[in-house]
């Protein structure tokens, strides 16, 4: 072989690996002198993010496997126990280790638990798949330093990732990203003991199981939030539901029944995990009708008006509608967290007005009595101070409708970077500092409905989703979809349409965003129209430039390695981002109208906005030239 670097890669993964599986996978590639194959597997190595690891299962530094999970794993180890925040707690508070059911999951996280055993600490190892919610729920309850959950999430069938949590039960942020990787590479090498038979910690009194302490417990947690479980038990609103092939139906399963709903009706085909994903390509929940089709047929069959589906890991939620006999409404996710944003809002007030003393609740109404959120309130100063410490947060390419209702009723509203750990770590802030986050959500259908966890959770999602409807049904004899159109009434119609183009080639996707800055050929210009419309505003967050602010510098963090624009329009204040997707083969387009309050042409909207979209594909995004493609499953 005459690449010297990768004759080197090679000797050295050899040498490293000790599962016969890879070991011969990369011997019959050497065999055959298949360089390219033996290229794409060595000489591109996977690297730690704040997102962890996430990559197709195979031999080779450039996929997950065992030798990448136990580099991973050891300098992880080395780095908590140098970290001033965590090396004095690491071996008596120890971490938290759960998995979802793809294939090499359980051996990945059992792999994980043996290597702290072996350096002393403490391990909270789930005995049976969980859902990902579980983990920072966990590490909170035990107070441990990190939480690790192996999952690839919605990813087909052939991914797997290393999802990390820090001692705040949030994914985490920079710096610690980069002191870890620097820990991977100083330890790469993995130790002997990394490979011993995982089986010898089984009696460790270092090791424990969490799973039943902390299902009951997760399942306290979330029923405690319900305020209408008697509603839930007369609405007996029947629901079908789906996992996906996920980890979903179990704790679905409990959940419902502790919250008064009977009549839950799973896709029998995809409620048990299954790491072939049989009925799916693709086990998102984003793309709608292209995987509700058997959640679909259920719901007919069992004369269902709801239908709910949660991602393999169930850490998301998605929900379509029944509103006559042959309509249903696919809700977004922005039209879900408009909804769980307004719930969240109602259930506050309701808490609040029963802890009111009864001769104080019951006074004649004054002027100051408003109706809230469909609560009668009376606006005291404690209240008005009450809800001025209210937050809720969104990220930045998610929906401004919660940003609108904050403003009208005088809570307060974050935006963020896309990505939970930005939105985690945000609402953790606002908590430290003496506020309350009720509720925080991004537009990829994933939802914080309590502080306790500080992460998206499809179960609870799922349950207050649930609620909110039987409420709705016994109360007002309106559907979600009906409410969501009255909250649009008081805060402005909200129109979206967003979707993304496949391109598979990194240097394709940086020239583009590089080509939208240096428009047409001018360094650090950006374009001024696009198509008959002008651009009133433009925020750059991988160079920090945004011209709506004095001073041209975005108030956003911005980084060099995430490629991220938005365009605000002067026509209707439309908002476009374009963003590369951090992990998968995607540019992402997030584009949204919020209409001022009465404005009642809802199809010009629409036509607006799918211009506007098109425009600015066929001009900054020129799917022709640059060899990139919508997906199959083109949402309408």
């Amino acid at each position: 072989m005459e690449d010297e670097e990768l004759k080197n890669k090679i000797e050295e993964w050899l040498k490293y690996d000790f599962n016969e599986l890879t070991r011969q996978t990369v011997l019959r590639l050497i065999k055959a002198n298949d360089v390219k194959a033996l290229k794409g597997m060595m000489l591109n190595p996977l690297v730690f993010g704040t997102a962890g690891l996430r990559a197709k299962m195979n031999a080779g530094f450039s996929f997950i496997n065992d030798v990448t999970i136990i580099q991973t794993n050891q300098g992880l180890l080395k780095y908590l126990e140098e970290c001033a925040e965590t090396k004095d707690k690491l071996k008596e508070k120890g971490i938290v280790i759960g998995f979802d059911g793809r294939y090499n999951s359980h051996r990945w996280a059992k792999m994980s638990a043996n290597i702290f055993i072996n350096a002393g600490v403490k391990v909270y190892l789930f005995s049976h798949l969980c859902p990902t919610p579980f983990v920072p729920f966990a590490l909170k309850y035990y107070s441990c330093v990190a939480g690790v959950m192996v999952t690839a999430s919605h990813n087909p069938r052939e991914y797997n990732g290393y999802k990390l949590y820090w001692t705040n039960g949030v994914q985490l942020t920079s710096p610690h990203d980069k002191h870890i990787a620097d820990n991977i590479d100083k330890y790469k090498e993995p130790w002997k003991s990394s490979w011993i038979d995982f089986s010898e910690h089984q009696n460790s009194p270092l090791q424990q199981d969490p799973l039943m302490e902390i299902t009951n417990s997760y399942m306290k947690f979330v029923t405690d939030r319900l305020l209408y479980k008697n509603l839930n038990v007369s609405a007996n609103i029947k629901i079908a539901f789906t996992p996906l092939h996920g980890v979903g139906w179990v704790y679905i399963k409990k959940a419902f029944e502790a919250g008064g709903f009977s009549s839950v009706y799973p896709v029998i085909k995809q409620q048990d995990p299954d790491a072939n994903f049989p009925t799916l390509d693709f086990p998102n929940p984003e793309e709608g009708k292209f995987v509700m089709k058997l959640a679909m047929e259920t719901a007919l069959n069992n004369q269902c008006s709801l239908v709910l589906a949660t991602d393999p890991d169930a850490d998301r939620m998605a929900a379509v509608e029944k509103q006559s006999e042959d309509n249903w409404h696919y809700f977004t996710g922005n039209e879900q967290g408009t909804l769980l944003g307004w719930w969240a809002y109602h259930c506050w007030l309701n808490l609040y007005n029963s802890k009111i003393p009864h001769n104080e609740h019951h006074e004649p109404q004054t002027n100051n009595t408003q109706k809230i959120c469909d609560q009668d309130v009376i606006l005291t100063d404690d209240l008005k101070n009450r809800i001025k410490k209210l937050y809720m947060v969104a990220s930045t390419v998610s929906g401004h409708l919660l940003q609108k209702m904050a403003e009208i009723e005088g809570f307060g509203f974050e935006e963020t970077l896309t990505g939970f750990k930005w939105i985690g770590n945000k609402a953790d802030e606002l908590i430290e500092s003496g506020h309350e986050v009720i509720f925080a959500y991004e537009e990829a259908i994933g939802y914080m409905c309590d502080s306790r966890i500080l992460d998206k959770d499809g179960i609870s999602a799922s349950l207050l989703l649930a609620e909110m409807a039987s409420y709705l049904k016994i109360q007002k004899n309106m559907t979600l979809y009906q409410k969501l159109m009255e909250i649009y009434e008081k805060y402005g119609y909200n129109e979206f349409k967003n979707s993304y183009l496949s391109c598979y080639d990194p240097k394709i996707i940086a020239s583009i965003f590089d080509s939208i800055r240096n428009w047409q050929g001018h360094q650090n210009t950006y374009p001024k129209t696009c198509g008959p419309y002008v651009i009133k505003y433009i925020r750059d967050l991988t160079t920090g430039y945004d011209n709506s602010k004095p001073d041209n510098k975005a108030v956003l963090p911005f980084s060099k390695s995430n490629q991220m624009i938005t365009f605000t329009f002067e026509h209707l204040d439309i908002k476009l981002t374009l963003r590369a997707s951090g992990t998968e083969p995607k540019i992402k387009y997030y584009s949204e109208i919020l209409a001022p309050v009465g404005y009642k042409d809802k199809d010009k909207i629409k036509d607006e906005l799918k211009s506007i979209v098109g425009k600015v594909v066929e001009e900054f995004l020129k799917p022709g030239v640059n060899n990139i493609s919508y997906p199959d499953m083109l949402p309408e």
